[in-house]
């Protein structure tokens, strides 16, 4: 009889401890992908498109709420003015007076800790303004944060390449 409600009260304590961690159905884990490195590589080529093809939008769903931005050539500055730079910059590729011909990222190194993330790469450019051609060639730091299941870029940092 004792060994009886041992086994009882064992497959008891099996059940209710099985039941009160349930794995993540896949609603959830879609709705909260871990965090890793291609997680946020991702994120990152979605930006750059966003970014080469001037989809304002897209871009400002994809940055911090306290976003700083640090060019070679200026002074850091926040997202409204990025924005407002963003804003231009899409009313003139949409006239063909920018036209993006390249924008690809290299040299790509990427960590994750925690919900915070960080790259560094280097940043290629080809373009033509107003009918003169350019090139530009950058090494970058993005800071990234995960805010609510999505990362955000929330600094950037770039430094012309001689």
């Amino acid at each position: 009889m004792k060994l009886t409600s041992y086994f009882l009260i064992l497959g008891l304590a099996t059940i209710l401890l099985a039941c009160s961690n349930p794995a993540p159905n896949s609603k959830e884990v879609e709705a909260n992908p871990p965090l890793t490195e291609k997680s946020l590589l991702e994120a990152i080529q979605e930006f750059n498109k966003a970014f080469q093809e001037g989809n304002v939008e897209k871009l400002s769903y994809m940055i911090s709420e306290d976003y700083m931005h640090t060019n070679s050539s200026s002074k850091s500055f926040g997202r409204e003015r990025w924005l407002n730079f963003l804003q231009g910059r899409q009313e003139e590729i949409a006239s063909g007076q920018l036209i993006v011909s390249e924008y690809v990222m290299d040299q790509v190194e990427i960590k994750v800790y925690g919900n915070t993330g960080i790259l560094t790469a280097r940043m290629k450019e080809s373009s033509e303004y107003n009918g003169e051609k350019q090139y530009s060639e950058v090494r970058i730091t993005n800071l990234w944060v995960n805010e609510g299941g999505k990362w955000k870029r929330a600094g950037f940092h770039d430094n012309k390449i001689p």
